[in-house]
C-alpha cells in the first residue's frame, strides 16, 4: 500500500516503486501480510477475533453476534471491505471456508519462526530475559492457538 503511487483527482494507481516482496503467490497471501493499515490483514487467531471474524465470514454477520463493534478498528474495516467489494476485490469472506485453515497454518509456521528471532539488533535490544519470555510467549500460544485445537 505504501509504495503505491496515484492520481490524486481519479485514485486509478499511476505507479509502483518496490518489487522486493513482489512474488508468485495465491489472492489469500495479501490478507496475510499486506493491508495492515486499512485494516484488512488476516492477523493470527486470538489476537483481535472481531476483526479477524469480521474478515472471514462478513462485517454485518460478525458485528451483529459481537458486542465490541465498538472496535475503533472496525469502521476502517469496513470501508475497505466495502470499497473492494465494488472494486470486484476478493476479500477473506469471499475465499471461505479455504482460507481460514490456511491463515492459521501460515500464522503458525510465523511463530515457529518469528523473525524477530533472526535480528541480532533485536535479541541485543531484548537481552537474554527478553528473548526467553518472548520464547515462552510464543511457545505457549503454539500450545494453545494451535496444537491443542489441533489435537497434539
Amino acid at each position: 500500500m505504501h509504495n503505491l503511487l496515484f492520481d490524486p483527482e481519479t485514485f486509478h494507481i499511476t505507479g509502483l516503486l518496490d518489487f522486493s516482496f513482489s512474488h508468485i503467490a495465491s489472492v489469500a497471501d495479501e490478507y496475510f501480510y499486506s493491508f495492515d493499515k486499512v485494516r484488512g490483514l488476516l492477523i493470527p487467531p486470538g489476537a483481535d477475533d472481531s476483526l479477524r471474524r469480521s474478515l472471514l465470514y462478513g462485517f454485518e454477520k460478525a458485528t451483529a453476534k459481537d458486542d465490541s463493534s465498538d472496535d475503533p478498528k472496525l469502521p476502517t474495516a469496513m470501508v475497505r471491505d466495502e470499497e473492494f467489494l465494488l472494486a470486484g476485490v476478493r476479500r477473506p469472506v469471499d475465499l471461505m471456508p479455504r482460507i481460514e485453515p490456511l491463515s492459521k497454518l501460515y500464522w503458525f509456521v510465523q511463530n515457529i519462526s518469528p523473525a524477530l528471532f533472526f535480528i541480532p539488533k533485536v535479541r541485543t535490544k531484548m537481552g537474554p530475559a527478553g528473548t526467553h519470555a518472548m520464547r515462552a510467549h510464543i511457545e505457549d500460544d503454539l500450545k494453545r492457538t494451535y496444537l491443542k485445537p489441533w489435537g497434539y
